[in-house]
C-alpha cells in the first residue's frame, strides 16, 4: 500500500491504492469432502484482502492471486466527511473453494465497494456494492442512512440481494428497516423498530423496546412480534430481556 495525504485549502485529503499477491497450491479442495462450514461467504472490501476468504474448515481460498483496491476519503472544513472504496480480485486459475453466487471463484471476481457520506459524525449515509464483473448488474446493495442526536437516535436500513443460493437458504430478497430511539431521561429511552420485505410488501417483524443505561450497565426489555412464516414455523410474540455490563477499561 501507498498512502498520500494532502492538506487543500483547509480540506484533509487521503488517497491509499493497495495491492496484495498471494501464492498457494491450487486444486487441492476435494470434492469428496462435503462442504457444509464454508457455504456462508459476504464478499464485501472489508474482506478483500483477506488471506483465505473461506469461511470454517470444509474449504480454503487456494491458487495464486492478486486482490487490488482503492480509498480514498476527503475531510471538509464545513463538517463534511467523504469516504470511497473499491476493489477486485483477479486469479490465475478458478478456484472451487466458493459457490457461484458469492462474486469470488472465478478468474476475475465481482467489483466490491463502498461510499458513505457524513455530517460531523450525527448524519451520514453508508453504502456498500457488489457489482457483477461480467454484466455489470448491481448483485449486492445495502445502504444505511443514520441519525445521532442527544436525544434522538434513527437509522432507515435498505438491503437489496440478488444472488441466489438454495443450498444456503439465501434467496433474492429486498427488505427495508427502520429503528428509532428517545431519550426521555438521562438514563431511561424508549424505541421501535420495523422491517418490510419490499417484494411482498408485507412485515417481517416489530420490536417495541425500553432501554435504562448508566456508566456501569445496559438493560433492555423489548417486545417483538415476529410476522415470519416459514414452512412449520408459524407468526409470534416473544419478549426479550438483555443486560450487560460495561468494560472497566476503553
Amino acid at each position: 500500500s501507498y498512502p498520500l495525504a494532502r492538506d487543500f485549502h483547509g480540506a484533509r485529503l487521503f488517497l491509499e491504492p493497495r495491492v496484495q499477491l498471494i501464492a498457494s497450491p491450487s486444486g487441492l479442495n476435494d470434492n469428496d469432502i462435503i462442504n457444509e462450514d464454508s457455504q456462508s461467504i459476504e464478499f464485501d472490501y472489508a474482506g478483500l484482502f483477506d488471506y483465505n476468504k473461506a469461511t470454517g474448515y470444509d474449504a480454503f481460498e487456494d491458487g495464486q492471486r492478486m486482490n487490488i483496491g482503492l480509498t480514498a476519503s476527503a475531510d471538509l472544513p464545513n463538517g463534511i466527511t467523504l469516504e470511497g472504496s473499491i476493489g477486485q480480485q483477479i486469479r490465475l486459475q478458478e478456484t472451487a473453494a466458493f459457490n457461484d453466487s458469492s462474486g469470488l471463484g472465478e478468474k476475475s471476481s465481482d467489483i466490491v465497494g463502498s461510499l458513505d457520506v457524513a455530517y460531523k459524525r450525527k448524519i451520514g449515509v453508508e453504502n456498500r456494492f457488489r457489482i457483477d464483473n461480467n454484466s455489470g448488474d448491481l448483485q449486492r446493495a445495502e445502504s444505511r442512512a443514520y441519525y445521532r442526536g442527544k436525544r434522538l437516535k434513527a437509522s432507515l436500513n435498505y438491503v437489496r440481494l440478488n444472488e441466489e443460493n438454495i443450498a444456503n437458504n439465501l434467496v433474492r430478497r429486498e427488505e427495508l428497516t427502520a429503528r428509532g430511539q428517545v431519550m426521555l431521561t438521562r438514563n431511561w429511552s424508549v424505541g421501535a423498530g420495523w422491517r418490510l420485505d419490499l417484494d411482498s410488501n408485507q412485515t417481517i417483524q416489530q420490536d417495541f423496546m425500553v432501554g435504562y443505561e448508566d456508566e456501569c450497565s445496559m438493560l433492555g426489555l423489548t417486545y417483538r412480534r415476529d410476522r415470519t412464516r416459514t414452512r412449520n414455523l408459524e407468526p409470534d410474540n416473544a419478549i426479550l430481556l438483555t443486560f450487560s455490563l460495561k468494560s472497566l477499561v476503553d
